[in-house]
């Protein structure tokens, strides 16, 4: 099936899966999730980012799973598991609506532990698990914590934004939240979140997959959406809904801004004020084009020479895969 092809046969559920600051929240509101009539949608649903919070409590966020003790190990995998119920129990809610259930997380954070490896930077790169199983051969190199049924049962989109706009975006924001050693966060615990191999590693899994096993009835290959596209081109969002089977004529192009919850977390509070505080898309979130070299003047400005230095590795290193996710993106 052709990844740009518009079809009507929707999936049951749609899945939106970003790298931290690449445009989620702007596309969920412009695909007018929250007025769909047929989607089941919680905008306060635990995510599995509540694991990797967990991970860094316990200061083994930035060390190799062989370096965890047992305890730490429980405890983390107790609550992947707590999440992914809670994700289950929302999508069996939907159903007994007869409802698209529309969830969204990030691909790092629903990762198979034992599906890393570490550099010698002490950042992590996603990998494929292997296994010698004849049987069940994909479902055993599933990378992600969900289960192979509901990544299946969903069209998966994929949202990107150019590496040096996202990671310094997400960089500011954790600075922000001050829940992280800021000597750690610049250092190793960065570069473990600055990369898109794990966009990359689940789309090319997923269509494999996808294409590979006919005991599985797959919606459609996942979808990659580039945000400064949805930005310069709005009518690529009803497009966009037409394939996930949402009503297009939901899709928003303006709207009123929003007031933040008294009590919502911080970490919303933050990522989410840029899209409340605006009536519409902001042009200057997508430029037309890119230096590093500007980037990283602007940075050293903002966060020093030794951030900057890292950030700009990082986007550097980032660059192959957000040119090969681009590739195969929406038009």
């Amino acid at each position: 099936m052709d990844h740009n092809t518009v079809t009507s046969d929707s999936s049951p559920h749609i899945l939106l899966l970003a790298q931290p600051r690449t445009g989620s929240f702007l596309l969920q509101r412009m695909l007018g999730i929250e007025d769909q009539p047929n989607v089941h949608f919680d905008n306060h649903a635990p995510t599995h980012c509540e694991a990797a919070m967990l991970m860094e409590e316990l200061g083994i966020a930035s060390k190799g799973l062989e370096e965890w003790n047992e305890s730490q190990k429980a405890q983390v995998m107790e609550h992947f598991a707590s999440l992914t119920q809670s994700l289950l129990q929302r999508r069996a809610a939907a159903e007994a609506d007869n409802k698209t259930l529309f969830y969204k997380d990030h691909p790092q954070f629903i990762w198979r532990l034992d599906a890393r490896i570490q550099r010698e930077d002490g950042g992590f790169d996603a990998i494929l698990p292997q296994s010698d199983e004849a049987a069940h051969q994909a479902a055993a190199t599933n990378p992600t914590i969900l289960p192979v049924e509901c990544l299946m049962s969903s069209r998966v989109v994929f949202s990107v934004r150019h590496p040096a706009l996202s990671f310094a975006s997400a960089f500011r924001g954790h600075i922000e939240l001050r829940i992280h050693d800021p000597d750690n966060w610049r250092g190793e615990l960065m570069r473990s979140w600055m990369t898109l191999t794990y966009s990359r590693v689940l789309y090319d899994w997923y269509r494999s997959y996808a294409q590979e096993n006919e005991s599985h009835q797959s919606p459609g290959d996942p979808i990659i959406v580039s945000m400064k596209d949805v930005i310069d081109d709005p009518s690529l969002v009803p497009k966009l809904a037409k394939m996930l089977g949402l009503d297009p004529s939901k899709v928003l192009s303006e709207w009123d801004t929003r007031s933040q919850p008294e009590n919502d977390r911080i970490l919303r509070k933050i990522y989410c004020r840029s899209i409340n505080c605006s009536t519409g898309v902001l042009k200057e979130k997508a430029p037309d084009t890119v230096d590093l070299d500007v980037e990283t003047a602007k940075w050293v400005e903002e966060f020093g020479g030794n951030a900057a230095t890292i950030l700009a590795d990082c986007v550097k290193r980032a660059m192959p895969d957000y040119e090969y996710l681009m590739a195969w993106r929406l038009r």
